[in-house]
């Protein structure tokens, strides 16, 4: 997406004329390959938290070849002229980009709906389900109103610049929208590392159950157990103080007299 607008904008501030169409066919392609494959992330989101099932699986990959023939038919049909007035390329025949808009605003849809509808049957409350039900929630909105503007107006279609004003800028949100969702997953799952972390172990206890053999006279008849302390380490603390620390492994026997 980063280098469709760089492409995008080199074309916009372009004065001598060139070849437009090549251009635009540039622009375009830049654009739905990013558009594709952010709905490619949506649609592995939504297999993933139903446990990649085929019933899941298979439709939604039927839905996104979907999507992507359409991006593909969108590249195909995308033409611009050199306008002499305005010294600039001018797109022509943008209402033939309605199947591919159309398209991909039903696609991220049933993805971000099908996540969306699985996530509240499986409701929970862990801080993972609290993220993916926010992402979800909140790009369903940004969804639906980044994709709604160019699609009104291309059923308007009211002339050709109108019709394509619009379309980069669903593009982007919706690039940026499922990109963000990955990243912030993927910053859930790993956490970055503390400078100077604490290092802390958990105990552990060891029971020892008493023997099962018949003990002579005068043999103590008790159980052992045995509370064996890990070793808990504070570093140099980001403040520039230094906290104490304390280690140490320490094993001692506690005897319970038995009845």
């Amino acid at each position: 997406m980063l280098l469709d607008i760089a492409v995008f904008l080199a074309v916009l501030n372009v004065k001598k004329e060139l070849n437009c169409s090549g251009a635009f066919k540039a622009v375009t392609a830049l654009g739905n390959i990013a558009v594709g494959l952010a709905s490619l992330l949506l649609m592995i989101r939504a297999v993933a938290i139903n446990a990649s099932k085929k019933k899941y699986m298979i439709p939604l990959a039927v839905v996104l070849g979907a999507n992507w023939g359409t991006l593909l038919h969108a590249v195909s049909v995308a033409d611009a002229v050199w306008d002499p007035q305005s010294s600039s390329c001018s797109p022509v025949g943008t209402s033939r980009f309605k199947p591919n808009v159309l398209t991909s605003f039903a696609a991220d849809c049933v993805f971000m709906g099908v996540s969306f509808v699985s996530l509240l049957r499986k409701e929970g409350l862990s801080r993972l389900w609290r993220m993916l039900y926010r992402e979800g929630l909140i790009c369903m909105g940004v969804a639906t109103v980044a994709y709604l503007v160019p699609s009104v107006f291309l059923l308007l279609n009211l002339n050709d610049i109108m019709n394509y004003m619009f379309q980069p800028f669903a593009s982007i949100v919706m690039v940026t929208c499922s990109t963000r969702m990955y990243r912030e997953l993927s910053e859930f799952l790993s956490p970055q590392v503390l400078p100077n972390p604490a290092i802390s172990t958990l105990s552990t206890l060891e029971f020892y159950k008493p023997s099962s053999r018949v003990l002579r006279p005068g043999m103590d008849k008790s159980m052992a157990v045995r509370v064996q302390m890990e070793t808990t380490t504070a570093t140099e603390s980001t403040f520039g103080t230094t906290d104490y620390t304390q280690s140490g492994d320490d094993s001692s026997s506690l005897h319970f007299a038995r009845p």
